[in-house]
């Protein structure tokens, strides 16, 4: 369905630059599996796998580039409404499935014809906003960070992830988009990212 739209853009336009397609390909996309919640439950890595591998097939058969996942928000406040989207409160686990989610999305080669790149998401602590309400703001300390929420989208990183989808939320007052320690400092120097990172919708305005 997106190969008429990609003609046209190589075919047609002045610098014949090829578009490139993004999607929420969370937990399936012709072939829906369990959430995400339902799937860590099950401790089962290989099915994880599994599901990433028909996935990432299916998507790219769709022409599909890029998916905005693995989410491996750390989420502990049950009145935070995405929580399902995620895998859970237990950092070990969703570290692990974020490894594996990555690995499976990308296969061997992230530019062949069954993988797409994967998007780590939502970076960083979306799962911690105050209260549980959508889009608010993160109050943390560094260790808590360091120990608890930060070691899932760094497993992401360590995996090969091609993409990182920055959160709608302000740590510590600063919003995620512009926040030069956790983009630049963080992201780009500590932990050696050079991928892409792209804003959540309407997280800059």
């Amino acid at each position: 369905e997106n190969r008429p739209l990609q003609e046209a853009a190589v075919a047609n336009s002045r610098l014949k630059i090829p578009m490139f397609f993004a999607y929420d390909v969370v937990h399936g996309h012709r072939t829906i599996f369990p959430i995400s919640l339902g799937m860590a439950a099950s401790w089962d890595m290989d099915a994880v796998a599994l599901m990433g591998r028909v996935s990432a097939k299916e998507a790219s058969a769709d022409s599909i580039d890029m998916t905005f996942a693995p989410m491996v928000d750390i989420s502990r406040d049950p009145r935070w409404g995405r929580s399902s989207e995620g895998f859970g409160e237990d950092t070990y686990l969703v570290s692990r499935i974020s490894d594996v989610m990555v690995r499976s999305f990308q296969g061997k080669n992230v530019a062949a014809n069954d993988s797409i790149m994967a998007a780590v998401k939502h970076f960083a602590l979306y799962g911690a906003v105050e209260g549980g309400r959508d889009y608010n703001t993160v109050d943390m300390s560094m260790t808590r960070m360091y120990q608890d929420y930060l070691p899932p989208y760094k497993a992401g990183i360590d995996a090969g992830a091609g993409g990182i989808m920055v959160a709608l939320n302000s740590i510590n007052g600063v919003p995620s988009t512009s926040n030069k320690w956790l983009m630049q400092d963080l992201l780009r120097k500590d932990w050696g990212f050079k991928g892409v990172t792209i804003s959540d919708h309407g997280a800059i305005k």
